[in-house]
């Protein structure tokens, strides 16, 4: 019996599924939580059905989302140029950009072809950290099973990495250098393949050896016990030691210092800056021309470089980031895991700051606030702590959203309780809609129709009609009458 039943209901929902997309076609209508197809505040054609199951929504940009939640969801992008798609987000997904195609599947990871080339024989297809597999733009056909052996190529900082049986022999290549390694990383040698400007060569702890000719020559005996270098490079000619974990010295044209009990007590100073720590990591401090640096960990600690600023307090709870851009400015705060704040602002042609065009917050696991431009949104719930993923957005984020309120500026809002149970929308001075499902519903159009005006209570039981100026009235669902011109 029990089987049958759930027969029963799956096969209504499939069937809802199906008729409410060709139900879109027809003008706007609205059953609450079951189906609607309405008009939002911001221009888009909504579809729903089934609460936050069903949802299809096309912008008038011409981007358009469809889901079937939580199995699939589809976002296209302006003129179709990119398809995201997520299957049991974050589970499965893809991307299509012209010709290139990207999916991932659990660690599975593929991609095909690049944007520019439909006929290009590009692919890449890895089951991390397992299996790797490769095809460049000539064709040729890289596959490497980790441990075993075989050739990985453009992975990571890396554009060659060949291994067999790992960690018993491995060669890997970065530009022109290339590095060999016996029971990496106790044995390695590293050679530049177009000159010999760099060499390497190291048996871990016993000895090591670098050399980056007019730059520098580096010795260790019993890493990490004694290190030497000796600086060639015009500027910064000079040697450093260490002598792990008792002191170490740093003499440069460019840097002269002092180190006791590395890392945890230096003092340096040069052409490019200063450098402190006493002690690491409590207090650390940097002045040089690519990054300035105070810490008082774990209270407080502030870093920039170039245009990025970062600072936290009472690490690990409150972060706080700048980036500087030449139109703009974004920053940021989070406090984890309750709260972030994010909010970019334009700046004016003189280079001061002017408008607060983007503003983002989130109080988990009580609501989200958008701002983009002159649209605003309010989410309750909200239950996802990060920052916000497309992939969670579209799949799981509507079934949390018990509240959710839309606003354009200077043309008005639309508001949604417990997925179209209850539903408000105002246009200006225009148009005013309200439903309370299946109790009542109110709609009132001066812009369509002549003046549009109609109520009905439990979807018909009683309701009015006003539209070309004929007046209608209906009781009991199927009695109508009315027709006359209104005198008003």
């Amino acid at each position: 019996m029990k089987e049958a039943w759930c027969r029963t209901i799956f096969w209504v929902c499939c069937g809802w599924l199906v008729w409410v997309p060709c139900a879109a076609a027809a003008p706007s209508f609205d059953l609450g939580f079951l189906a609607s197809h309405q008009e939002t505040i911001t221009g888009a054609k909504r579809t729903t059905a089934l609460g936050p199951f069903y949802e299809s929504v096309q912008m008038p940009d011409g981007t358009s989302m469809w889901a079937i939640r939580p199995f699939y969801v589809q976002a296209l992008s302006k003129n179709d140029e990119m398809k995201h798609e997520y299957y049991v987000w974050p589970l499965a997904a893809q991307t299509h950009f012209k010709h290139e195609l990207k999916w991932r599947v659990l660690m599975a990871y593929g991609r095909k072809r690049h944007p520019g080339s439909a006929d290009s024989p590009y692919m890449r297809f890895n089951i991390f950290p397992f299996y790797f597999q490769f095809r460049d733009d000539a064709g040729k056909l890289s596959v490497a099973v980790f441990p075993i052996g075989g050739t990985i190529r453009d992975f990571f900082f890396y554009d060659r990495i060949s291994f067999v049986l790992f960690p018993l022999w491995t060669e890997w290549q970065s530009n022109d250098v290339l590095s060999e390694n016996l029971l990496w990383p106790l044995i390695s040698w590293t050679k530049s393949m177009e000159s010999e400007d760099i060499r390497r060569f190291r048996i871990l702890p016993f000895y090591a050896h670098s050399v980056k000719k007019g730059h520098y020559d580096k010795r260790s005996i019993l890493w990490p016990i004694w290190n030497m270098s000796h600086y060639t490079a015009e500027g910064s000619k000079g040697y450093a030691y260490v002598l792990f974990p008792l002191f170490g010295r740093i003499n440069r044209e460019s840097e002269k210092g002092w180190m006791f009990l590395p890392p945890f007590i230096r003092f340096s100073y040069g052409r490019d800056g200063s450098f402190v720590n006493c002690p690491w990591p409590f207090f650390q401090y940097r002045n040089t021309k690519y990054m300035k640096k105070f810490t008082v960990w774990p209270l407080y600690s502030q870093r920039r470089v170039g245009p990025l600023m970062n600072r936290y307090f009472l690490w690990p709870l409150g972060w706080q980031r700048s980036v500087e851009f030449k139109k703009s400015r974004v920053w940021g705060f989070q406090l984890v895991p309750f709260f972030i704040w994010d909010h970019m602002t334009q700046r004016r042609e003189d280079g001061t700051l002017g408008e607060v065009t983007h503003r983002y917050a989130k109080l988990w696991p009580l609501f989200t606030y958008r701002r983009d431009k002159e649209v605003r949104q309010t989410r309750v719930l909200e239950l996802w702590p990060f920052r916000d993923h497309q992939g969670e957005l579209l799949s799981w984020a509507p079934f949390w959203t018990l509240f959710s309120h839309t606003v354009v500026k200077d043309k008005g809002y639309d508001t949604e309780i417990l997925w179209g149970l209850y539903r408000q929308q105002r246009k200006g001075t225009e148009r005013r809609y309200n439903a309370l499902f299946p109790l009542y519903d109110y709609e009132r159009d001066e812009q369509i129709n002549g003046g549009k005006k109609e109520w009905s209570f439990l979807k018909g039981l009683i309701g009015y009609k006003r539209e070309y100026g004929i007046r209608r009235y209906r009781f009991l669902y199927l009695i109508t009458f009315g027709g006359k011109r209104a005198t008003e």
